[in-house]
């Protein structure tokens, strides 16, 4: 007698009940957060990287949406532009020209690398400054008679959990979630990715500050053992002597930024040790938590990129030589697992 299959909840009454719920706390969750940050921002109690004497809120409110609009497009479009990699091109070319001119160039040579690393630092980037424009800069928050006590001004306003919940629900996750459907069509909308994401992405990386990735990458292929002979060398990277200058380059700054942060945290001269129960946190625990997130960060990046690529390679090619990722996207590409994997993958970043 064979063995019963797993009990499969995902279709019961109480889970899509609870589903449908989630729709709805989630979704005033999302309008509370957009009020309490817009007020925030209108009374000026945000800290903008720029003197606020000349600035004006109108101002910091419209460069608030478009920095969010800017990360939505970069999220959509990774996810276009990856998943779409070894499909004919040619047959888009008059159907969807728009999506044609950004997969022709992102897809030549080591470019599809070249994005991922650009668009990496030009997402940080923005949401740094969505952070600084959006985020906190007085320590407590009020709306007329309504004042906040300390626990909770710490958790939604200072520690910035509802503005990860804009960033997340409102800018990140819907363009993913579309893009993740409609990839081509999303590539296609006239917002033209050419101009807009796929040539910044690529001037970011050229600068050179994130090469070490690449040196990093080099490192890990080793230890694994992982066989490159299979590779299409057209996409491998040109190491010349630019390509090496800006590696040294960007390692120095990486080891500059890595001393300078951790002797931060082990100091108690971060955030990362303040607020009510952080300041209760030792220096050697926040030290290795920071580690921690970043290494999870890196894990949940790889783990997305690997899942779109393979979205497209049929599961028997690699089912022996790769069992462990054989059983995972069994799991990614089960009904609507790869939607719930994008939205935890998202805010777990």
């Amino acid at each position: 007698m064979q063995d019963r299959p797993p009990s499969d909840f995902s279709n019961h009454a109480f889970t899509i009940a609870w589903r449908k719920m989630t729709y709805v706390w989630s979704t005033c969750l999302l309008i509370f957060a957009f009020i309490v940050h817009i007020y925030g921002i209108a009374r000026q109690w945000n800290n903008p990287p720029w003197s606020q004497t000349k600035s004006h809120p109108v101002i910091e409110i419209i460069f608030f949406f478009f920095m969010m609009f800017w990360i939505a497009l970069l999220e959509g479009c990774q996810i276009s532009l990856v998943g779409l990699q070894g499909i004919d091109l040619e047959q888009y070319k008059h159907s969807h020209p728009r999506a044609y001119a950004a997969l022709k160039v992102c897809h030549h040579g080591p470019n599809v690398e070249r994005f991922l690393v650009g668009r990496q630092f030009l997402l940080l980037f923005n949401g740094f400054l969505v952070s600084k424009v959006g985020g906190a800069g007085t320590s407590e928050f009020y709306i007329g008679d309504w004042h906040w006590n300390s626990e909770a001004t710490d958790f939604f306003w200072s520690n910035s959990v509802l503005l990860m919940v804009l960033l997340a629900g409102f800018a990140q996750l819907v363009t993913q979630l579309l893009a993740a459907q409609k990839m081509l069509g999303f590539l296609n909308l006239p917002y033209y990715a050419l101009y807009t994401i796929v040539y910044p992405c690529l001037l970011v990386e050229s600068v050179g500050l994130t090469h070490s990735s690449y040196l990093l990458k080099d490192v890990l292929v080793r230890i694994a053992g992982i066989d490159r002979s299979t590779a299409d060398p057209a996409k491998q990277l040109k190491k010349n002597f630019l390509y090496y200058a800006r590696c040294i380059m960007s390692v120095c700054a990486v080891i500059f930024s890595f001393v300078f942060i951790v002797k931060g945290v082990a100091y108690r001269q971060t955030n990362a040790t303040e607020g009510v129960g952080w300041n209760k946190l030792p220096t050697p625990a926040a030290v290795i938590l920071s580690l921690f997130f970043l290494y999870l960060i890196a894990c949940s990046e790889g783990l997305q990129v690997s899942a779109l690529a393979l979205a497209a390679v049929p599961s028997h090619e690699y089912k022996d030589k790769a069992p462990l990722a054989y059983r995972t996207c069994q799991l990614l590409f089960a009904g609507r697992n790869m939607q719930a994997f994008l939205v935890g993958r998202q805010f777990t970043v």
